[in-house]
């Protein structure tokens, strides 16, 4: 059995992995493809006795207080989810966090609907957003104020430099010297931090997300979704953690978590 990203081809020989790097024939995968195949892989994916359907969750459940799995378990025909720490280990490690399936799907169902929802309206005020100037006309002002401090640093650099060199030959005295180069120093310190806000500023506007943003039709694909499957948590959802007080938080893909009863 073998698989393949980008120039790397992995196989397995008995019980020993190999890996190896080749140019000269096109992946099997592309590399996005391959990372999710990585993330399936790594899921708990055991199926129940005697079927080969892997449960809709599993993989995807961890008690939000000690970030273990979830164990699935049912009595009196009702099928729920309890904190493995707590089942199986010991009960002051760790409280139950148990919570219905049905509660479970009906709260996570909701909960990627408006994710969704608000994708739907994020994309089209990013659309405005994109056909606006406003972005990059701020982009070509941070950068000409960032080259105008540069300059500033550069010939304060200089001063400096040529400061140390009347010192040096005696035209300047050691006071006055070491009065005008601290000075000099603050200047330097002030203008760096100001060139490394900028940059910071510009790296961010560079990030801003627009309509070409591969989220918006990952998420959208799934706009009319009414039933939970494990392909759609498999690609939009990384993480559920259950709380105590049945309250879920799920930890999207691209988004940060999300809270809901």
């Amino acid at each position: 059995m073998w698989a393949c990203c980008p120039n790397t081809a992995i196989y397995a020989k008995g019980k020993n992995w190999y890996r190896y790097k080749y140019s000269s024939h096109e992946p099997t995968f592309s590399q996005t493809e391959f990372d999710d195949l990585e993330r399936v892989l790594r899921r708990d994916t055991r199926t129940a006795n005697g079927s080969r359907t892997v449960h809709l969750f599993s993989g995807f459940l961890r008690c939000v207080d000690c970030d273990k799995a979830l164990q699935r378990k049912s009595a009196n025909g009702m099928v729920y989810y309890a904190c493995r720490t707590y089942t199986e280990k010991s009960k002051q490690r760790c409280t139950k966090h148990s919570i219905r399936i049905d509660v479970l799907e009906t709260a996570v169902l909701q909960s990627i609907q408006a994710q969704i929802a608000l994708l739907d309206n994020l994309s089209g005020l990013v659309d405005e957003i994109d056909q606006a100037p406003v972005i990059d006309t701020q982009t070509k002002r941070l950068e000409k104020l960032r080259a105008e401090k540069r300059r500033e640093l550069e010939k304060v650099k200089h001063l400096s430099d040529s400061l140390y060199v009347d010192w040096k030959s005696g035209m300047m005295n050691q006071e006055a010297y070491l009065r005008r180069n601290e000075k000099f120093a603050e200047q330097e310190a002030q203008l760096s931090a100001v060139i490394a806000n900028l940059e910071e500023e510009l790296r961010r506007a560079a990030q801003t997300v627009t309509s070409d943003s591969g989220i918006f039709d990952l998420f959208l694909k799934y706009k009319n979704i009414q039933q939970l499957d494990r392909a759609l948590l498999v690609e939009l959802v990384d993480a559920i953690y259950v709380h105590e007080d049945k309250q879920i938080t799920i930890q999207f893909r691209y988004f940060a978590a999300e809270i809901c009863g």
